[in-house]
């Protein structure tokens, strides 16, 4: 049974935003219906609630590349801000601004921050026109920090880098905003904002079986997996990594160094990843491991209108990895 909170994806994400932006230093925030009808699922919705705050809200029409530009424009001159976008595909629009202007801005420096926070459209149900779901070959372009979110930790980590100086993309996953809020009980946040959530109590004489490290937004698989595990008596540590472009896989080489067993699960659509940079840094320090992955594949059925339903099939996942026959 996965460990929810109370509260849905979005009102979670909301309740931290709040806090967030509830200072009185100026910050900007714009994008479609970001405080007009569902405000983004209720994701923004009521977020300036006084005249006090510093937040400036501002609705925008569907002119991506400009709004891009406009954020990087504020971030040359000192402000702070951020772009809400209903769709990451949307960005497509913007690869001159991504990559160019930004090119520029990392030459430059700034002392403020542009976060692009966008909603990552992986529910399987919309389309041949909304199915970029693919972090880190994304982000690749112009190597720029993009996070993902999955957790209630994650959020309060990951959501105060919108009034830190750089750039940055923050993603949502939409099929998230179908549940509530997890939060797994045992966690450790690590460098790079990779956070480690383990089925027991992190202690030196604790025993770990074996190591999951977790990618795009994967870690329900990977926290249910981790459960059925844990029934038997196995105990698993899961890297949720939540950077698309890890420069680093320090934290999961010194537990797959200690458990000689991984699992790799990523649920992005591509053929660039990250989960695979850390397979071959695993095969070159760690060659006597044994890997199990599961990896959503590309294919021209998952383009129309689907499911789009990832499972994994923990048995036959603990009997690879030489648990059980």
């Amino acid at each position: 049974m996965l460990p929810f909170t109370e509260q849905r994806y979005a009102s979670a994400l909301n309740g931290i935003l709040k806090d967030v932006l509830s200072g009185t230093e100026p910050f900007v925030l714009f994008g479609q219906n970001v405080s007009a009808g569902s405000c983004l699922s209720g994701l923004t919705r009521g977020l300036k609630t006084d005249d006090s705050h510093g937040l400036e809200m501002f609705n925008t029409p569907n002119c991506e590349n400009a709004m891009v530009g406009f954020g990087f424009g504020m971030m040359m001159r000192g402000i702070n801000s951020a772009f809400f976008v209903k769709q990451h595909d949307f960005l497509l629009l913007t690869l001159d601004h991504m990559v160019n202007t930004y090119n520029m801005v990392k030459l430059q420096g700034s002392n403020a921050g542009f976060t692009i926070v966008c909603i990552v459209v992986d529910s399987g149900f919309e389309g041949p026109q909304s199915r970029l779901n693919n972090l880190s070959e994304f982000s690749s372009v112009a190597d720029f920090p993009t996070y993902s979110i999955s957790t209630q930790q994650e959020a309060e980590s990951i959501l105060p880098l919108l009034k830190e100086p750089g750039f940055r993309i923050i993603a949502l996953s939409q099929r998230l905003f179908r549940q509530s809020m997890l939060q797994p009980e045992f966690f450790q946040e690590g460098s790079d904002k990779v956070f480690c959530y383990s089925s027991h109590l992190l202690q030196e004489d604790s025993n770990t079986d074996f190591t999951i490290a977790s990618f795009n937004f994967s870690l329900p698989q990977s926290l249910e997996l981790q459960h059925v595990a844990k029934q038997e008596g196995i105990h698993s540590e899961i890297f949720s990594l939540t950077n698309a472009l890890p420069k680093d896989f320090n934290d999961v080489l010194e537990s797959v160094k200690r458990t000689k067993k991984l699992v790799v699960i990523d649920d992005s659509r591509s053929i660039n990843r990250s989960s695979d940079r850390l397979r071959l840094a695993v095969y070159e320090q760690c060659p006597e491991c044994v890997v199990c992955v599961a990896q959503k594949q590309p294919s021209v059925e998952a383009i129309v209108p689907n499911l789009d339903d990832f499972q994994i099939d923990a048995s036959e996942v603990l009997a690879k990895l030489g648990f059980t026959s």
